[in-house]
């Protein structure tokens, strides 16, 4: 749809995969309706970047839709990006003063360029309402986390003044928290701050986060969610009127965004397959496993005595680089691939795939979900406990996978069994398709994501 305003949108996405990577989905989306988009990403995670569809290279090999900046991230060429902590804190500093910088040029120059009229950031972004408000421009936030995590923030404030949690969001009741009416309660230790592993936010800096982001969902024209309200019908509840439901933002599955290399050899393995036979196992980009954990993993694939593709980062380990139980990888040479990453909604996609081992990150459930895959659930920090909640008890699409006390691992028993059992469940692969198509709809000409897509588009560029 071609549209003739003169407004621009500036996208400037959080620099973490599990941010960006949705934010780029959301620039060509809305770039596909004619508008001019210009997307912010940080110059590491460019040159990172090993998929280039949807971005307007600079050396000139590819025109797009979507103009790309890039900005110096603050921090040094061999700084640990993964650090969590210090990726928030260099780009609280230096993000705001570029951002300001561009979005005030192009409104100077607004005779000979277009000037922006809406700039769409992550809800973390404290500072993005004042820089809106200072220029003149309409704010929007794009939250890529979960729905359970979208309601317990915007009841912060809520939770303290009843007692739920204390002024630093630490739980003092043990009672579970009614989130919504048609929605799993979420029990205390799944508050999305209760949860953090190394290398992320502590659990009072994670807490100030979200106290921040409520702040911000109050002060932004939109909050455009990356889900279909189909989904979540009782969201309405909450009489929050700029809830935008917009998703799931899906990639080309042919050129998936990432910013990491691929394994397109996995593809060929899978073309092989038969229908509905392979277990696909992925953590995500960040989440690391103890060496321990991953030799119970890798047992119980091998266990299972079924077909698997296992994106295995090189750096997955906590301890140390990955390392393999002893002739594994000979053993499970006719059934099972390993490869350090994948694009994954491709994988999601194959009609070889049975089921998902997730970690639940909200990318990679609304991806599950999307392509009417039933999922073994492994979650591990902020938002993850209470999504498998979701999945298992809301949604039933899944299962989850436990911890076994006295070895504080998920064993490669538990792992054989779950699998099994999934696989088995008849009741949850028939809800898996039902809510693919639910979603199928909703994203298609008419349906609800898709209308409010329009919605925005149509008032974002004025």
């Amino acid at each position: 749809m071609e549209n003739k305003s003169k407004g621009q949108v500036l996208v400037v996405p959080y620099p973490m995969q599990g941010h960006a990577i949705p934010m780029m989905k959301l620039s060509e989306n809305i770039a596909s309706h004619g508008v001019k988009v210009t997307l912010i990403i940080t110059e590491h995670n460019y040159k990172g970047m090993m998929s280039r569809s949807m971005i307007d290279l600079r050396d000139g090999e590819k025109t797009s839709r979507v103009h790309l900046v890039t900005v110096p991230d603050g921090l040094e060429p061999d700084d640990d990006r993964k650090n969590h902590a210090k990726v928030y804190g260099s780009i609280a500093k230096v993000m705001p003063g570029h951002v300001y910088d561009l979005v005030s040029k192009a409104k100077q120059n607004q005779g000979e360029n277009d000037h922006f009229t809406c700039m769409v950031v992550s809800p973390i972004f404290g500072w993005a309402p004042k820089i809106a408000d200072d220029i003149g421009i309409k704010l929007a936030l794009f939250w890529t986390s979960s729905p359970g995590t979208l309601i317990s923030t915007l009841m912060t404030a809520e939770l303290v003044n009843n007692g739920f949690i204390d002024q630093q969001g630490i739980p003092i009741k043990k009672e579970a928290i009614k989130l919504l009416s048609d929605f799993p309660n979420m029990e205390p230790t799944e508050l999305p701050w209760y949860n953090h592993l190394e290398g992320t936010l502590g659990k009072n800096d994670m807490f100030n986060v979200v106290v921040t982001s409520e702040q911000v969902l109050k002060r932004a024209k939109w909050v455009l969610c990356n889900w279909s309200e189909a989904l979540i019908p009782s969201l309405a509840q909450l009489r929050f009127s700029n809830l935008l439901s917009i998703g799931p933002l899906l990639g080309d599955t042919q050129h998936n965004e990432t910013l990491y290399p691929e394994d397109s050899a996995c593809f060929t393995w899978l073309d092989q397959q038969p229908s509905k036979s392979v277990i696909y196992v992925a953590f995500g980009s960040f989440l690391s496993l103890t060496q321990a954990q991953i030799n119970e993993l890798a047992h119980g694939l091998e266990l299972s005595g079924r077909r698997f593709l296992w994106a295995l980062r090189a750096d997955m380990s906590s301890n140390s680089t990955v390392q393999l139980p002893d002739g594994f990888e000979a053993r499970i040479a006719n059934c099972g691939k390993l490869v350090e990453w994948a694009s994954q909604e491709k994988v999601l996609a194959h009609s070889s795939i049975a089921c998902f081992v997730t970690h639940c990150g909200w990318n990679s459930t609304i991806e599950g979900m999307s392509y009417g895959v039933p999922m073994l659930c492994w979650p591990c920090f902020a938002d993850q406990p209470y999504t498998r909640t979701c999945i298992c008890e809301g949604w039933r699409i899944g299962l989850s996978l436990v911890t076994e006390v006295n070895k504080g691992v998920i064993t490669a028993n538990d792992v054989r069994s779950k699998i099994d059992e999934l696989l088995s469940r008849q009741d949850l692969i028939e809800n898996s398709l039902k809510i693919k198509e639910t979603i199928k709809t909703s994203v298609s000409q008419g349906g609800s994501s898709f209308e409010a897509m329009q919605s925005f588009i149509k008032q974002a560029q004025f």
